[in-house]
C-alpha cells in the first residue's frame, strides 16, 4: 500500500484553499443569480455574501494548515496537527472584511474594548490556573452574538473551547460590559442636549427636540422555561418587547427591558422611568418623537392620525400630511438605531437558549451598550450587513392597550397632580399644533 507523503498532503491541502477561493470569487462575481441556490435574488443576495465570508475564511484555514506543515523536519509533539483552535488566530490575523464580519467590530474598535474590559477584576484568575486572555473572552462573546440563535456549539467548536466554557467567557464580558453602562449609555446632559436640538432644528425645523422614541420586539428561538407563554407577541411568535430613544446619531439615551412581547409600546412608555419623572428629563418645553402608537402630550409629539385629518379643512389637510412626511422623516432614526443594533448583532434578531429571561436581558443590554460605543468610536458597519428593522418587530399601532401591567416604575413616581390624562391629551394637542404652523 502506498503510503501519501507530506508534499502530496500539503499539494491536496492547497488545491482545496485555491478550490474555496475560487467558489468564493464565483459567488462575488454573480451573488444575484437567482439559480445559483434555488431562492430569489434578495435571499441569493445576503445568503451568497455570507457563504463567501466563510469560503475565505476556510481557505485561510487551510494555507496556514500548510504552512504550518512546512516545517523543518524536526520531531515535536506527537499528533501536533493543526486543529480548530488555530481557528481564533488566523481570524484576527484575517484582512479587515473578514475580520469584522466573524466579529462585528472593526480591528480598531475590538482592541479599543480588550485594553477597556482587561482591567475588570472579574478577568482576574482566582485559581491556580490564570484565565484566557480576554481577548479570547470577548472574541467568544461577539462571535455568538454575531449569529442568529446565539449558537453556542458552533461558537465552541470554533474557538476550541468546552460547551459551558462559552457561557462562562460570555457572562464574565457580559458583565464587565454591562458596568459600563453609565459611561456610554443615558440621558443627554445640558451640553449635549445643545448639540441634538441644534441638529435636528437645521435638518428639520424641529425645535427643542431631543430625538425619538419606539418600541422593538426581540426574538426568542426557543420558549422561556419559566412563564413562556407570557411572552407570546401579537404577532404570534415569542419574545420581549424593548422600549427605548435615541438621538440624531442613533445613539441610544435610554433603554427599558424586561417586558413580554405582548405588552404594547404606549404600557411600557407610561411606566418607564423616562415617563414616570419626564420633568427631570424634559426641560424648557423639550420633547421627542414617537407614533400614534403612544399618547399625544407636551413630551411626546406624533403625528396627526386619519380622523382628525378628515375632520380638517382642505388647506389644513395638506398641512397636517407634509407635518406627518416631516416627522416620519425624523423619527425614523429610531427604527435604523433598532436596524443598526440587530444589523451588527443578529442573534438579537433570534437569541438562542439561555439559563434564564434575565440572562437574555443581561445580554441585550451590553449588546446596546456596545452599539453606543460603535458609534462613539465611529465604527461603520459592515455594507453586506441586513440593517433594516423587521416590520414584524414594529408593533401595529392600532393594537388595543389592553393588557395588564408587569412591573413598575423603580422607585416613587414624580408626577404633577395636575398632569391628567385630558391634561397631557389637550396639551400635546396645543404643542403639535405650535408646530405646525411654525412648520407649514
Amino acid at each position: 500500500m502506498t503510503r501519501t507523503t507530506k508534499t502530496q498532503i500539503q499539494s491536496d491541502i492547497l488545491h482545496l484553499a485555491e478550490t474555496l477561493l475560487a467558489a468564493s470569487t464565483l459567488l462575488e462575481d454573480d451573488p444575484d443569480d437567482p439559480d445559483l441556490f434555488g431562492m430569489n435574488e434578495e435571499d441569493t443576495e445576503c445568503f451568497s455574501d455570507d457563504i463567501s465570508d466563510v469560503l475565505d475564511l476556510a481557505a485561510l484555514n487551510w494555507v496556514e494548515l500548510a504552512q504550518y506543515m512546512a516545517g523543518d523536519g524536526s520531531r515535536g509533539t506527537y499528533d501536533q496537527i493543526a486543529k480548530s483552535k488555530d481557528f481564533f488566530g488566523i481570524c484576527l490575523r484575517a484582512p479587515d472584511r473578514e475580520f469584522r464580519h466573524m466579529f462585528r467590530v472593526g480591528r480598531d474598535l475590538f482592541d479599543y474594548l480588550v485594553q477597556v474590559l482587561a482591567p475588570n477584576p472579574i478577568f482576574l484568575s482566582k485559581g491556580r490556573r490564570p484565565q484566557r486572555h480576554v481577548k479570547y473572552q470577548l472574541g467568544c462573546f461577539l462571535i455568538r452574538y454575531g449569529s442568529i440563535g446565539s449558537d453556542t456549539i458552533g461558537t465552541a467548536q470554533k474557538l476550541s473551547i468546552g460547551f459551558g466554557t462559552v457561557f462562562l467567557y460570555c457572562r464574565r464580558v457580559t458583565r464587565a460590559i454591562r458596568e459600563l453602562r453609565t459611561q456610554f449609555v443615558g440621558w443627554p446632559t445640558a451640553e449635549r442636549k445643545t448639540v441634538i436640538r441644534r441638529d435636528i432644528k437645521d435638518r428639520s425645523g424641529f425645535a427643542k427636540c431631543l430625538g425619538a422614541g419606539d418600541g422593538s420586539l426581540i426574538r426568542f428561538c426557543e420558549v422561556p422555561r419559566e412563564d413562556g407563554h407570557l411572552f407570546q407577541s401579537r404577532k404570534k411568535f415569542f419574545g420581549t418587547n424593548m422600549q427605548a430613544t435615541c438621538d440624531h446619531e442613533k445613539r441610544f439615551t435610554s433603554f427599558e427591558l424586561g417586558w413580554p412581547g405582548a405588552v404594547t409600546d404606549s404600557k411600557i412608555w407610561k411606566n418607564s422611568d423616562i415617563w414616570q419623572r419626564r420633568h427631570l428629563y424634559f426641560e424648557n418645553n423639550e420633547y421627542i418623537l414617537v407614533d400614534k402608537g403612544y399618547p399625544s402630550s407636551p413630551y411626546t409629539v406624533r403625528p396627526f392620525d386619519e380622523p382628525e385629518i378628515a375632520a380638517a379643512t382642505a388647506e389644513d389637510k395638506g398641512r397636517m400630511r407634509a407635518f406627518n412626511h416631516r416627522l416620519s422623516s425624523v423619527r425614523i432614526v429610531i427604527e435604523h438605531a433598532f436596524g443598526l443594533l440587530k444589523g451588527r448583532f443578529p442573534s438579537l434578531r433570534g437569541m438562542g437558549a439561555h439559563n434564564s429571561v434575565q440572562d437574555m436581558y443581561r445580554v441585550i443590554e451590553a449588546l446596546i451598550i456596545l452599539h453606543n460605543i460603535a458609534i462613539d468610536f465611529k465604527d461603520k458597519p459592515d455594507e453586506r450587513w441586513c440593517m433594516d428593522e423587521n416590520p414584524d418587530d414594529q408593533e401595529d399601532e392600532n393594537d388595543a392597550d389592553d393588557h395588564p401591567l408587569v412591573q413598575d416604575v423603580l422607585g416613587p413616581a414624580q408626577v404633577p397632580a395636575y398632569e391628567t390624562a385630558e391634561w397631557l391629551k389637550e396639551r400635546g394637542r396645543m404643542k403639535r399644533l405650535a408646530i405646525l404652523n411654525l412648520l407649514f
